[in-house]
C-alpha cells in the first residue's frame, strides 16, 4: 500500500514566489448568478490561486522559468501584480468558474457520509487523492482548492460567500503514503513562502470513517478556529504562457558553448573535450540531473555513450569542461554534436559546433548493403518463379535460392566484421 512520488526538482523555497500572498491593490471582480460577488477588488484579501497558477505556469514553461528570489512584493499596475491577479481569476475555474462552483458545493457538504451521499472525507479519499497522485505521477504540479469550516446551508448566501472568502489554494508537488494509510502531501503554500515543510495529512484507509485531515503547514486564522481546514480537491488548471508579462522571472537553465577539441580523425579511443558556460540562474548539479547529452540525433550512442557527467556543481557564470573518450564510431558518416540537458526536465542552451565525421568503412558498408539488397530481391523473384515453374525446373530454382541465401549470410558477416549498422 505504501507509495511515494514527487515532481522532480521542484522546491517551494526555490520555485515559488519569494513574497507572501499579501498584495495590495485593485483587480476585477467576479460575480456569480444568485451567489453574487465572490472575489473582491482588493488583492489584500488574498489571491492565493494566482500564486499557485503562475508558479505552475513558470515551472512548466520551456525553457523553464522561475520567480526571481530577489523580487519584491509587486505594486499595483506592475506586470507581476497584473499577471498574478489575472491568474487568480483563472483559478476560480478555467471554464465556467468550475473550481468556484465545486467549492460552493463542498462548503455545503458534510464532513462524513450521509444518506444522500458521500461526505468530504469519502470524496477526498476516493476521488481527489487519486487525482492528485495521478497528476504528480505524470510530472505535473497539482493545484488544490482547500475548503475551510464551517459547513453552510444551500440557502445561506452570506455564509457561502464568507466560506469562499476563507477558502485557500495551494500547490501539491509530492506525496508519501505508508502501509497504515497515512498520507502526507507536500505543498507550496502562498501564505508561507520559502517553507519546504508545508503539508496536508490524512488517513486514506477508511473513506467512510474519519480521515483525520490536518494541515500543519498551512497558516490558519489562529484567532478564528471556526475556519479550520475541512477538505481539499484537485482544482482544474489550464496553462497560460507566462512570458506575456516577463517580469520578476529568471531562466532556470541556460548554457553557452565555449569551445571543443575534437580530432579531425575521430575514431574509437580518441580523446575529446567540450566546454560549456552556465548562463542560467541556478547552479548545474549532478544531483539535479544536469549532464552533457548527445545530439544529431538526440540521445544517440554513436560515440559510445549519450551522456557525459558533471564532476561537480557549476555556479552561474562558471564553466564546465567535459573530457571523455570516444569508445565507438559509426560505420558511416555522422555528426558529432552535444548539448546540455537536465534529466526529466529539459534540453537547454547552445549546441556544440557540429563536426561531420566520415569513417573509412563507410564506402565498404554502402557496397555490402547494396549487394545484400540485390540478392534479397533476386531471392524474392526466384520464389515467385518457383510457384509456377514446371516440375523439372523446380530443383534448379531451389538450388539458386539456396546459393543466394548463403551469399547473403556471408555478406552480413562481412558487415558485422566492418562494424556496419
Amino acid at each position: 500500500m505504501s507509495a511515494q512520488g514527487e515532481v522532480a526538482n521542484f522546491r517551494p523555497s526555490r520555485d515559488g514566489w519569494p513574497f507572501p500572498n499579501a498584495l495590495s491593490g485593485d483587480y476585477s471582480v467576479i460575480t456569480l448568478p444568485v451567489i453574487g460577488t465572490i472575489a473582491s477588488q482588493n488583492a489584500g484579501t488574498g489571491v492565493c490561486g494566482g500564486f499557485t497558477f503562475t508558479v505552475r505556469d513558470l515551472f512548466e514553461h520551456r525553457a523553464m522559468l522561475a520567480p526571481d528570489q530577489n523580487a519584491a512584493l509587486p505594486a499595483p499596475g506592475t506586470p507581476t501584480f497584473s499577471f498574478i491577479t489575472s491568474r487568480f481569476l483563472d483559478s476560480l475555474g478555467p471554464t465556467a468558474y468550475a473550481n468556484a462552483v465545486k467549492a460552493i458545493s463542498w462548503t455545503q457538504t458534510s464532513d462524513h457520509d450521509v444518506v444522500l451521499g458521500w461526505g468530504l472525507g469519502h470524496q477526498m479519499v476516493s476521488t481527489e487523492w487519486p487525482a492528485v497522485k495521478a497528476t504528480i505521477d505524470s510530472g505535473h504540479l497539482c493545484p488544490l482548492y482547500v475548503i475551510r469550516a464551517p459547513q453552510v446551508g444551500a440557502l445561506d448566501i452570506p455564509g457561502i460567500v464568507d466560506a469562499l472568502g476563507h477558502s485557500h489554494q495551494v500547490l501539491a508537488y509530492s506525496y508519501n503514503l505508508d502501509n497504515a494509510g497515512n498520507l502526507s502531501i507536500g505543498i507550496y503554500d502562498p501564505n508561507d513562502p520559502g517553507d519546504d515543510g508545508s503539508s496536508i495529512t490524512l488517513n486514506v484507509s477508511n473513506p467512510t470513517g474519519g480521515v483525520g485531515l490536518a494541515a500543519p503547514g498551512i497558516i490558519e486564522h489562529i484567532s478564528e478556529p471556526q475556519y479550520a481546514v475541512r477538505g481539499f480537491f484537485a482544482a482544474q488548471y489550464a496553462y497560460k504562457d507566462p512570458t506575456s508579462f516577463g517580469a520578476d522571472v529568471v531562466t532556470v537553465n541556460n548554457a553557452a558553448f565555449v569551445s571543443q577539441d575534437v580530432p579531425a580523425d575521430l575514431k574509437a579511443g580518441a580523446a575529446v573535450s567540450v566546454t560549456m558556460r552556465n548562463t542560467g540562474a541556478r547552479s548545474w548539479s549532478p544531483v539535479f540531473g544536469h549532464r552533457l547529452g548527445s545530439q544529431s540525433p538526440q540521445d544517440n550512442t554513436l560515440w559510445g555513450s549519450n551522456r557525459e557527467q558533471l564532476a561537480t556543481d557549476v555556479a552561474p557564470g562558471d564553466e564546465a569542461t567535459f573530457n571523455f573518450t570516444v569508445t565507438t564510431t559509426p560505420a558511416t558518416h555522422a555528426t558529432f554534436q552535444w548539448r546540455m540537458v537536465q534529466e526529466s526536465v529539459e534540453w537547454f542552451g547552445d549546441y556544440t559546433v557540429p563536426v561531420a565525421v566520415t569513417t573509412p568503412n563507410g564506402a565498404i558498408c554502402t557496397k555490402l548493403n547494396g549487394e545484400i539488397t540485390g540478392l534479397q530481391n533476386q531471392v524474392a523473384q526466384l520464389q515467385k518463379e518457383l510457384v509456377h515453374a514446371p516440375s523439372n525446373e523446380k530443383s534448379s530454382i531451389i538450388q539458386q535460392i539456396a546459393q543466394a541465401n548463403i551469399q547473403i549470410g556471408l555478406l552480413k558477416k562481412q558487415k558485422q566484421q566492418n562494424g556496419c549498422p
